[in-house]
């Protein structure tokens, strides 16, 4: 297929139309290589075509993509704009295998396809969140503890843990990463926080603990664990039982 491309030129006191014929990318894509990056994400890259001013203008690439259970006629389509070599394809599913191809296109359409690539993505995130969240508080520091995850045999090993931490609902949380199973955040206590703990390892994030507000306290020290869950304005919370011990 070509495009046909009309330009108004005007010389010697004649005006007429020129017409060029934009054909479709003669040539496909080589050096395709894909990077599993996560259980929900592949990576590929590839070798630019030689950029045409005059005919073969390439204007992006369009990656196909389909998992080993379906079909190429029924492949995924992802489009990139300009010279760009490598793009992230995401919302894939876990422990599968996926076939790639890239193609050139311009205005006139898409050129031949690349050699197929097979990449298989991650295994999935652990899905337990950590649980028997316990939290004290001593001298402006917040310090937390929790059971470590263990992932189930078709999930990927826990190789740390997240913690997001924020002052209030509508703030953006802060994150502190740790591979073990407690941390101490420097924080000044006379301040309530919004705390949540998630596994990650190489097959991304896993699942969150449930919201531990830990309250202002008047006092040095506290302690304390999320103990049941209550609803508050239709939003689900933590009510924790605390005590709150001032120093002698």
């Amino acid at each position: 297929m070509c495009t046909l491309w009309r330009r108004s030129i005007k010389a010697n006191h004649h005006s007429g139309n020129l017409f060029m014929i934009i054909p479709e990318p003669g040539r496909a894509p080589t050096r395709i290589r894909g990077k599993s990056l996560s259980a929900s994400e592949i990576e590929v890259s590839w070798k630019a075509l030689p950029w045409n001013a005059s005919k073969r203008r390439v204007l992006g690439y369009e990656l196909r993509y389909w998992s080993r259970s379906e079909k190429e006629e029924t492949a995924s389509v992802q489009r990139t704009t300009g010279n760009q070599t490598s793009t992230v394809i995401g919302g894939l599913r876990g422990s599968t295998a996926y076939y790639i191809s890239v193609r050139a296109y311009n205005t006139a359409g898409t050129g031949p396809a690349s050699t197929t690539v097979n990449m298989t993505t991650k295994k999935p995130p652990p899905s337990q969140p950590p649980v028997k969240v316990k939290w004290n508080t001593s001298n402006s520091k917040i310090i937390l503890n929790w059971e470590h995850v263990k992932a189930l045999e078709n999930e990927s090993e826990v190789t740390g843990y997240k913690v997001l931490y924020k002052q209030n609902r509508h703030s953006r949380p802060s994150v502190m990463e740790t591979n073990t199973t407690s941390v101490e955040l420097a924080l000044p206590t006379d301040e309530d926080y919004i705390i949540q703990i998630k596994p990650f390892g190489e097959g991304g994030d896993g699942s969150s603990s449930k919201q531990i507000t830990i309250p202002k306290i008047p006092g040095p020290n506290a302690v304390g664990s999320a103990s049941k869950v209550s609803t508050l304005s239709a939003l689900s919370t933590i009510a924790l039982s605390f005590t709150a011990r001032t120093s002698l």
